[in-house]
């Protein structure tokens, strides 16, 4: 069972509004989870008029400052029932947070998709694309579209019960099956999309006329055939082929169906009838207004990732 989440913040409410949805994933993991509340302070370069002493008093005042903050913050958390503990990696940004998800052995890493830049601030927008592509846990992408004004202590846990899972036909995106088993979040619900992802200079008209509509009727036997599998035994499942290119087809229907949160993995494969989920994941991700879950293949079971690698390889 999951039983650390590392939150990223940055110093800002926005930031912090990440932490109801850091709250639920600990409950969920259970009493023994914790949270690990984590920021970077904002890094300094040398410049040739700073003496040295100033310069390194002034990079560890950030530091006490950001731990201040951190440690407020975890012991509000712990206040309510939460174990909390406060972490301050230093470098790089991105490259802090990846090493110290490594070095902390995180389940899940929590991350709002903006910040607020400024002096001790950074920009959580390019740093959480940094971040998701090197992650090496399960990444939970939060837009300020779905984040409350609101100060974080008076929101209500926000409901995860209904999940859109894009899939492109391959075994490496069919992994995502296995989230719930790997990740501190519990559906009730799960909406499978595929899309067809016919572009216009392939000839749509003629496959209109000679095969688009047997394409598609393959694409839903495919989702009903995945719908009955032993990963969703348990669930109330749904699917639907959105007959558009991806990752418009995706949006459109996460629009149409307002899912809780969208659930897929950060590679796959392309060719006719499927798309390349790492690019396509960055693009949903960006433009997405509900929560994200992100996998790579290292988030699930080494031997059925490989199995799905070797697979979609054949594929290709």
């Amino acid at each position: 069972m999951p039983n650390r989440i590392l939150v990223c913040l940055d110093g800002s409410e926005r930031s912090e509004a990440a932490l109801p949805y850091a709250m639920t994933c600990a409950r969920n993991a259970g009493p023994d989870a914790e949270l690990l509340l984590a920021q970077v302070p904002e890094p300094l370069y040398y410049a040739p008029h700073f003496m040295p002493v100033a310069f390194h008093e002034l990079a560890e005042s950030l530091r006490i400052q950001v731990t201040g903050y951190l440690e407020h913050l975890a012991s509000e958390l712990r206040a309510v029932g939460f174990r909390a503990r406060a972490c301050v990696p230093v470098g790089a940004v991105h490259e802090a947070l990846i090493h110290l998800a490594e070095e902390e052995d995180v389940d899940l890493v929590v991350v709002t998709s903006h910040g607020r830049s400024g002096l001790r601030r950074w920009m959580l927008g390019s740093v959480a694309e940094r971040v998701l592509r090197h992650s090496p846990a399960p990444v939970l992408l939060l837009p300020l579209t779905c984040l409350s004004r609101q100060r974080w202590q008076s929101v209500p846990p926000p409901r995860l019960s209904r999940v859109l899972v894009p899939l492109d036909g391959s075994a490496l995106s069919e992994t995502i099956l296995q989230f719930p088993d790997v990740v501190p979040l519990r559906p009730e619900q799960f909406h499978m999309v595929v899309a067809t992802d016919v572009p216009e200079f392939l000839g749509r008209d003629l496959l209109e006329q000679d095969g688009l509509g047997e394409y598609i009727r393959e694409l839903e036997e495919y989702l009903r055939c995945l719908s009955v599998s032993p990963e969703l035994r348990s669930y109330e499942v749904t699917w639907r082929v959105a007959d558009a290119l991806a990752p418009e087809g995706v949006l459109e229907e996460a629009e149409e169906v307002q899912p809780d949160f969208i659930a897929m993995m950060t590679q796959g494969r392309s060719g006719l009838g499927r798309f390349w989920v790492g690019s396509v994941a960055e693009k949903i991700a960006r433009a997405a207004t509900c929560p994200v879950l992100l996998l790579n293949p290292r988030c699930v079971a080494a031997e059925e990732a490989e199995r799905a690698v070797a697979a979609t390889a054949a594929q290709a």
